[in-house]
């Protein structure tokens, strides 16, 4: 396991904020998967990008008393001071900084979803998303009409669900607002097999 230092510590979290904000934030993902276990054959998700996750999915401490918006904020502006950021003991930190990069792109590429094992007692996760080349497992928590990520984890998605689900597409678009969806991933491959009875009326519209 590498061992960052702070500096490098702060210009990965510099980066990695600008790359959240640009992909992530303050957007809702529709993601639409093969399922065998439902009826229809097919499923999906709704999945909510914030500010505010960008801390917990870092690992690191910050000696400075800030909301995790604030954190986000300084991150993306470069104000972190070095001599302020601290590492977790059991080295879950620097696990998380060597997949960090990774993370603002993970819904943009191919990638697998599948039901959490729960075989971790700290990450109350319900499902996990992960890159195909096995880097990295989103962890994902559903509450209420939309989920949330909780968790990122320095490990193949395999390791983390019951079983690997293919996705045909995402869809996404700024949250609160009235634009329709667009396409930002594909499967050329499976798509057409996609069961669209399942999906809301303004996802169909934006398949057509």
């Amino acid at each position: 396991m590498k061992k960052f230092t702070r500096d490098e510590t702060v210009k990965i979290l510099h980066e990695s904020s600008i790359a959240y904000r640009e992909k992530l934030a303050g957007r809702v993902f529709a993601v639409i998967y093969q399922d065998s276990s439902a009826g229809a054959g097919t499923a999906w998700k709704r999945i909510v990008f914030s500010e505010s996750n960008f801390a917990h999915l870092t690992g690191v401490c910050y000696a400075e008393q800030v909301t995790p918006k604030v954190f986000f904020q300084m991150c993306c502006n470069n104000r972190l001071s070095p001599t302020k950021v601290r590492f977790r003991k059991d080295g879950v930190t620097h696990l998380k900084l060597a997949v960090l990069s990774y993370l603002a792109e993970v819904l943009y590429h191919k990638f697998w979803i599948g039901i959490s094992l729960h075989n971790d007692v700290y990450i109350n996760a319900d499902y996990f998303v992960g890159d195909t080349k096995n880097r990295l497992s989103l962890g994902i928590r559903q509450t209420g009409n939309k989920d949330v990520p909780v968790s990122l984890k320095n490990q193949s998605v395999r390791d983390n669900v019951d079983v690997l689900r293919k996705v045909y597409a995402v869809y996404s678009k700024r949250v609160g607002t009235k634009e329709a969806w667009a396409c930002v991933y594909v499967d050329e491959k499976i798509v057409h097999e996609i069961n669209q009875d399942v999906l809301p009326q303004d996802i169909r519209d934006a398949m057509k």
